[in-house]
């Protein structure tokens, strides 16, 4: 599969799973759709451009996988606002900035962090380790 991720996707009120990791999709848009959503694994794909705002809004997410893809930017400071969230990779992307000192201070649940093979810079907050 190729391309875009369809955004008709997003109108499906019950999709609590987006598993299409292992394609050579190439953007995605993570509109205002998607409240029920999950888990969502879009890694190994082929996606360019930052990791979108409206991610850090799917409060009812678990996981998010975005590894090896071409992500550029850096990671925001709302991530904490996932409340449910256990586990975020971001690994092997082109990643840069400083580590938001914000970022997943408030995810209690949070089990498994990774940003490796990126280029954040900083100290990663004390709670969070």
């Amino acid at each position: 599969l190729s391309g875009s991720i369809p955004s008709s996707l997003s109108t499906l009120p019950q999709l609590r799973l987006l598993e299409l990791q292992g394609n050579y999709f190439t953007s995605v848009l993570m509109n205002n759709g998607y409240s029920s959503l999950e888990y969502l694994d879009l890694g190994d794909n082929q996606i360019f451009g930052t990791i979108q705002y409206s991610i850090s809004r799917l409060d009812r997410l678990k996981f998010v996988s975005l590894r090896n893809n071409r992500l550029v930017g850096g990671l925001a400071d709302d991530y904490s606002l996932l409340a449910n969230l256990t586990e975020f990779d971001v690994s092997n992307n082109m990643l840069s900035g400083v580590f938001p000192v914000g970022a997943f201070s408030e995810n209690p649940k949070l089990q498994y962090l990774n940003v490796s093979r990126n280029n954040i810079a900083g100290p990663i907050a004390d709670n969070i380790m």
